[in-house]
Formats: structure tokens, sequence, C-alpha cells
């Protein structure tokens, strides 16, 4: 564990403890957001293969 962690769980408050645990969740709420903005990205790429986006003619170009 850093320095800066132990020090907070051996002398920083209770209030300090609660805004480091809240700062650390909202970095893990990320996570639960990737797969699916990944997800949607994914099927948005499949749409625009489907249409021709990336073809090489008028449509793609």
């Amino acid at each position: 564990m850093p320095k800066k962690v132990m020090n907070l769980y051996q002398h920083g408050s209770w209030m300090n403890q609660i805004q480091y645990r809240l700062s650390v969740w909202e970095l893990r709420t990320e996570a639960i957001f990737v797969i699916p903005f990944n997800i949607c990205m994914f099927l948005i790429g499949v749409l625009l293969v489907r249409i021709g986006a990336f073809d090489n003619n008028s449509n793609g170009n």
C-alpha cells in the first residue's frame, strides 16, 4: 500500500477516508461503462460496414 494511503488510514479523519473511498469508486465506475460503450461502438461499426460507408466508391468516399 502506498504511504499516502497508509497515512490516510492511520492519521486521517473519518471524512477524509470517506472522500478517498468515493474518489476510488469514481475510478471503478469507468469499468462499468466500458463494456456497454464497446458493444455500442461495435454495433455502430457493423451498421456502417453494412451500409457501405467504408467501400471504395462514391458511397464510402
